[in-house]
């Protein structure tokens, strides 16, 4: 398995050069499995970023761009899709039933006039809606890969995933998750899910103090991010969901405590994970 990291923004996208190391895109990843089949999750600007592998799982079978939840900093990159695929073009999008409501009625009530001019279909883009049950279960077979998920505490809901090849290598994606908001059995539940994954991705938007102002605001902290890891028994752990605020001078000074747990580094933008 191969997880690339398409994005690792939150709230919005950065396009200065300031930011670059670490990217500037918004939350997008692509998991290959070992038999060459991808998956998407989110739809960030980040998704600009696999323009040739979106092409190309089109020709193979079908684009699946697997939902977290319906933030904008998570829908943000779905007008690119025209451009990446030719008219006509069907994609699958899966969401949870627990967000109340799936993929394509986001994002079509959202890219329409008066807030955009043209609607997806106008666009050439045929979404089609695939709902599933958040319950630990696996709810999608692709290739190699089969894909459980999880509901997490973050405001409207959000949603984590673990994806297994058939080589034994695992993914957790958490990408949105308020961990001090969780109780002990929704935290004991979410380390069950995790435990021994080949490489834990979650979200770590502040430090302990910056926390303290923002609690209720959907993230956690990255000090609860490595404690999760450990938990978990994950090797490898990549922190998201990096503040818009925070360019690279400040994400370096975080990514060198943060690598006092080895195997643990921020996330950053054009990433490739490569897992035994």
């Amino acid at each position: 398995m191969k997880v690339h990291i398409g994005g690792t923004r939150g709230g919005s996208p950065v396009p200065d050069p300031a930011f670059a190391k670490y990217g500037g895109d918004t939350t997008a990843f692509r998991v290959e499995g070992s038999s060459g089949h991808s998956l998407f999750v989110d739809a960030g600007t980040g998704l600009r970023n696999f323009a040739d592998e979106l092409a190309d799982a089109h020709r193979n079978g079908g684009v699946k761009i697997i939902f977290s939840h319906f933030h904008l900093d998570h829908l943000d990159g779905a007008t690119l899709l025209p451009r990446m695929l030719p008219s006509g073009a069907r994609v699958q999008v899966y969401s949870g039933r627990h967000l109340g409501g799936n993929a394509a009625e986001a994002l079509q009530n959202l890219y329409r006039p008066p807030v955009w001019p043209v609607c997806f279909e106008t666009m050439g883009i045929k979404l089609w809606p695939r709902e599933f049950d958040a319950n630990a279960r696996v709810f999608l077979r692709h290739g190699s890969l089969s894909v459980s998920a999880l509901p997490t505490v973050h405001p409207g809901a959000s949603t984590a995933f673990r994806f297994t090849d058939s080589d034994g290598s695992s993914c957790v994606i958490a990408t949105d998750i308020e961990w001090e908001e969780m109780d002990t059995a929704r935290q004991a539940a979410f380390l069950d899910f995790a435990s021994d994954s080949s490489v834990l991705l979650f979200d770590g938007e502040y430090g302990a103090d910056a926390y303290a102002s923002r609690r209720g605001w959907g993230h956690s902290t990255r000090e609860q991010a490595v404690a999760v890891a450990d938990a978990t028994r994950s090797p490898l752990l990549r922190i998201l969901h990096h503040s818009s605020h925070m360019d690279d001078g400040g994400l370096r000074a975080v990514d060198r405590v943060v690598g006092r747990r080895r195997g643990a580094a921020l996330a950053r933008q054009g990433d490739v994970l490569s897992l035994p």
